[in-house]
């Protein structure tokens, strides 16, 4: 009696992604290593490359039979933990590596006064006396630049800001416990409502201060974040030219993203192309969304 190769559908490079509902219950684990035995004879004479295999929390115990049979940690988020599997023997894999950044935001909020908001962190490297520092944060995922800037200055201080621009922003590698590569950018927001009601739990006070008091602290001086924070004073007085979102379409297939730059700004020109009307014939949306592996 032949057994069954484990419910999968084909990616669009040549490679299998398992269906983890199709996975059997821990307490069948013997049925679990014959199917996955079978899998992967069956897609190894398919010619096919990678296996995608995602191992739902409460199937977990099915984790170190899928590591004997050759599957490596590939990342975990709350819910699952995903495995992979290279098949050609002869050829360096080509499966993507987990997410190979984060992304932060720090929000240089000015207000009517001509002042900075700013924050004294309760935890963390930034936890130190004395040391003013402009609100900042994690990007979630799906998250939009301006609305998790928005979001920050909100939670850490009630402060209401409106982003205005991208200022700048810096990379640096090797960062946090994962060892992640890290991209923080620098926004110009204005006030909007400036009552200051700070987040208890990481934050120990939050005021409003001189911009030129702020920038002679000793701490950001001629400092990366002394610069960037420079540019966005400017750039809320209108004298700095930052990166403003536009939604645009994407032209090789159906939907539409965010584009950052500079070309919304009076005297600056560029030419008024659709991107749909500009994508070669095989590539516009309508013909994509008939060919969806192109």
């Amino acid at each position: 009696m032949s057994v069954p190769v484990l419910e999968h559908t084909e990616d669009l490079y040549n490679g299998v992604i398992v269906n983890p509902e199709g996975l059997p219950n821990p307490e069948e684990e013997d049925n679990f290593i014959s199917s996955l035995d079978a899998s992967i004879a069956h897609w190894k004479a398919a010619g096919k490359r990678g296996i995608w295999l995602k191992v739902p929390t409460e199937k977990a115990a099915l984790v170190g039979t899928a590591v004997k049979a050759g599957f490596e940690f590939h990342h975990a988020e709350p819910g699952y933990v995903m495995l992979t599997q290279w098949l050609p023997v002869e050829e360096a894999s080509t499966i993507p590596s987990n997410a190979s950044h984060q992304i932060g935001v720090g929000a240089l909020v000015l207000n009517e006064k001509n002042e900075i908001l700013v924050v004294l962190e309760k935890m963390g490297p930034a936890a130190r006396p004395g040391f003013w520092k402009t609100p900042t944060g994690l990007v979630d995922q799906g998250e939009a630049l301006a609305s998790a800037v928005e979001r920050e200055v909100a939670e850490e201080t009630g402060v209401i800001a409106e982003f205005i621009s991208v200022v700048g922003f810096r990379e640096s590698h090797g960062v946090g416990m994962a060892k992640k590569s890290d991209l923080f950018f620098m926004c110009a927001c204005r006030a909007i409502k400036s009552s200051i009601k700070i987040q208890e739990s990481e934050i120990a006070d939050a005021k409003w201060m001189p911009v030129e008091e702020w920038l002679a602290l000793d701490v950001y001086n001629s400092s990366l974040y002394q610069q960037m924070c420079i540019w966005g004073v400017e750039a809320v007085k209108g004298e700095y030219v930052g990166l403003k979102p536009e939604e645009m379409t994407l032209g090789l297939r159906p939907g539409t993203l965010l584009v950052y730059h500079t070309a919304h700004e009076e005297g600056v020109k560029r030419p008024k192309v659709s991107r749909t009307d500009a994508a070669p014939e095989c590539l516009k949306p309508e013909v994509l969304a008939k060919n969806p592996k192109l």
